[in-house]
């Protein structure tokens, strides 16, 4: 209780200080980097959020079926946080970075201050310093979707350090296992090798996903994206993507 009491009295002083720009620190120096303004059925650490919260450096924001949390932090940076998603922030070298572990995240900047999205496979940031918006989605059988709403954004594979520029209004859903990235040196020459032999798999089961597949967003998931940043549910944002893009989808040739 003493803790949930500090938290809500910080979330009234960070508000302040959001609107100003800034940020605080706890004594002993743990900073307070964000404030949760919106949430439902969700957590930060161990503490059960009561809609509104303090979002300290390191924190785990958890979300359960149906939950969602939307937070703020300085410089007019936006995350909202998807339903059965597990999420940590941090502020590294003076980079926000969220690491998702499970779920989605949906970012939005509108300055040059961004938050880098971090799986353990992918770090994805938005290029240039104008407006972005972008979707990333770690899955339940581990494949990762990004979807890039309002500017470019890049996708960086960590073990290789190669990188996929991702364009405004495309979206990229990966396989979990998929490596390097696509039109990188040498991806050509792994392509024409002969595939191995495979055993004869019955006529109803779906055939293999590729392990890049771009396309373009449809209106309906670009709608669902603009509703989750504003504060709305995010569910059909991550939804929208699956089976190639959502209703109306326009889907481009894997590359």
């Amino acid at each position: 209780m003493r803790r949930t009491v500090w938290r809500l009295f910080l979330s009234t002083l960070l508000a302040t200080q959001l609107a100003a720009g800034g940020g605080i620190a706890l004594p002993g120096g743990v900073p307070v980097i964000g404030q949760v303004i919106i949430s439902s059925n969700a957590a930060v650490g161990d503490v059960v959020l009561p809609g509104e919260g303090t979002l300290l450096e390191n924190d785990l924001v958890s979300t359960g079926k149906d939950g969602r949390a939307v937070v703020d932090f300085p410089e007019k940076v936006r995350a909202a946080v998807g339903e059965e998603t597990k999420v940590r922030f941090r502020n590294t070298a003076g980079r926000l970075v969220a690491a998702l572990d499970s779920g989605t995240v949906i970012t939005l900047k509108q300055e040059k201050a961004d938050l880098r999205v971090e799986t353990p496979k992918y770090s994805v940031e938005p290029i240039g310093r104008g407006r972005a918006i972008y979707v990333v989605a770690l899955l339940p059988d581990r494949s990762t979707t990004v979807a890039a709403r309002f500017g470019n954004v890049l996708i960086t594979e960590k073990a290789s350090g190669l990188r996929y520029e991702l364009r405004e209004g495309s979206y990229a859903s990966i396989s979990a296992a998929a490596t390097g990235v696509p039109g990188a040196p040498g991806q050509e020459k792994e392509a024409s090798k002969p595939a191995p032999e495979q055993p004869p798999t019955p006529a109803s089961a779906p055939p293999p996903k590729p392990p890049w597949h771009i396309g373009t967003m449809s209106p309906g998931a670009s709608a669902a994206v603009i509703a989750a940043v504003a504060g709305g549910a995010i569910a059909g944002a991550a939804a929208a993507f699956a089976g190639g893009g959502g209703e109306g989808g326009t889907v481009s040739p894997t590359r």
